[in-house]
């Protein structure tokens, strides 16, 4: 009677631990698909997130200058830090036609040619990203060449100082 008994306990015992085995998998199944899932979601809004063409970023880059210009009564303003001074330049051209990615930003960048009264030409780098409403905008702007001398280059999405 006592065997008979021990059995039932074990048979109880060992198909409760089958049926919480079994509701574990379906859980763990469960949630393998709703990660699966979310990460389907995830890589479709990425594909989703719209082509920027470098004509679109020109011309958000081109609107930023003329606003700022003609706001500053013709000058495009930018402090210079090597210097301790604030400019006051005009617009010339875009360096090339090439518009560079910054990844670790989500952002974009081209290069921009203005000259100072005194003819000092600056290569001017112009950032421009999507703000939260999804508009481009132009977010910074940093001297990267004065008169040719680079103040920093770009390496594997990074910024680095020229010495």
């Amino acid at each position: 009677m006592k065997r008979a008994l021990c059995a039932s306990v074990l048979v109880v015992v060992l198909g409760l631990s089958s049926v919480t085995f079994a509701a574990s998998k379906k859980t763990s199944a469960s949630t393998e698909k709703k990660e699966r899932t979310t990460a389907s979601k995830k890589q479709e809004q990425q594909v989703k997130k719209p082509v920027i063409s470098s004509g679109q970023i020109k011309e958000v880059i081109k609107r930023h200058i003329d606003i700022v210009s003609v706001v500053n009564k013709g000058s495009y303003p930018i402090y210079d830090n090597d210097a301790s001074i604030q400019l006051q330049l005009k617009f010339v051209k875009f360096h090339d036609e090439r518009v560079n990615r910054f990844k670790k930003e989500d952002a974009y960048i081209i290069c921009t040619v203005f000259h100072a009264d005194d003819n000092t030409k600056y290569d001017i780098d112009l950032w421009v990203k999507a703000n939260d409403k999804g508009e481009l905008e132009v977010y910074m702007n940093k001297i990267h060449k004065k008169d040719g001398k680079p103040r920093y280059t770009y390496r594997d999405d990074e910024i680095g100082e020229v010495k």
